[in-house]
């Protein structure tokens, strides 16, 4: 069942638009489903125009938390990448301190 879950927001996904995502991000849900009613035509006075909007607004709800978790994801990473890019200047700095220290060492003993 999860595969199928899967294989359907695989779907999904490739039917949005990177347009369509930076509508809903811009907008939120709420504005982009009444913008496709009013788009469609859709009576919302009858069963059939309640389910067509419901179906709306599941889709782009789903795709707006793909969307949000996906920014998250992005951002995680980002943070990753600086962290490691600060531990590597530090740890470089540290060596070079340390090959001095041990070149006056070297220079004292001499004496």
């Amino acid at each position: 069942r999860a595969s199928r879950g899967a294989a359907k927001r695989r779907r999904n996904d490739a039917t949005s638009t990177a347009d369509e995502e930076a509508e809903l991000m811009k907008w939120g849900v709420d504005a982009v489903v009444d913008r496709h009613v009013r788009e469609q035509g859709l009576d919302l006075g009858t069963a059939d125009g309640k389910a067509a909007k419901r179906k709306i607004s599941n889709r782009l709800s789903a795709m707006m938390s793909r969307l949000k978790k996906r920014n998250f994801a992005e951002q995680l990473e980002t943070a990753v990448r600086e962290r490691d890019d600060a531990l590597a200047a530090l740890h470089a700095a540290a060596a070079r301190q340390l090959a001095e220290v041990a070149g006056l060492r070297a220079e004292n003993d001499e004496l």
